[in-house]
């Protein structure tokens, strides 16, 4: 525990994960390095599971930083990558896990040993996706999903907008609405 609590201060305290080899501390950083970013993405498990996702993101950050300075791209990387994921999901972070997730989908598909965890990952960036729509739709959070930004949104707010179909030319507003939506998805779709 001693040893968890001395890396964990100075993985904290370092701005820079390359300046962690230098260190000289009783921790012995430089044969236990490693195992120290391990601890910190144990410690991170820990607070996630304790409901203080804010408290673990950075400690997911941190340790997934570590390891890619030290191993690079491996498959404890994409796990802890995935960690990180369900923390910016349980801080209500949608947009920022979907990009997270996205971006550690495109680096895994790079590299053939780790395809398998990049399909893990990207059913987790459909499960990100799902509850960003439930949470959108029920006002928790004002960004838009990707991928419900379509021509039936736009209707809906077009046609939810009274100031456009109400009044004496009920009927060639109506069809100067549906003309316009027309236009806007062939401009959207001929690009």
């Amino acid at each position: 525990m001693k040893r968890l609590e001395d890396a964990k201060y100075l993985l904290e305290e370092s701005d820079d994960v390359q300046q962690l080899a230098q260190f000289e501390q009783p921790v012995e950083l430089s044969r236990y390095h490693i195992y120290c970013f391990e601890a910190l993405e144990s410690l991170a498990v820990i607070h996630h599971t304790n409901k203080e996702s804010s408290v673990a993101i950075p400690l997911h950050e941190r340790a997934i930083q570590g390891r890619l300075h030290l191993v690079g791209y491996d498959a404890d990387a994409i796990i802890w990558a995935r960690n990180l994921g369900y923390s910016l999901e349980h801080q209500q972070l949608y947009k920022k896990a979907f990009e997270h997730y996205k971006m550690w989908i495109h680096t895994a598909e790079q590299i053939p040993e780790l395809v398998p965890l990049g399909k893990m990952l990207k059913r987790c960036q459909d499960e990100c996706l799902r509850d960003w729509r439930n949470a959108y739709s029920r006002g928790r959070t004002l960004h838009l999903p990707p991928e419900t930004n379509d021509m039936s949104v736009l209707y809906r707010a077009i046609s939810n907008h009274s100031s456009l179909i109400c009044g004496p030319l009920k009927w060639f507003r109506a069809w100067a609405m549906g003309f316009m939506i027309m236009t806007i998805a062939y401009l959207m779709f001929s690009c």
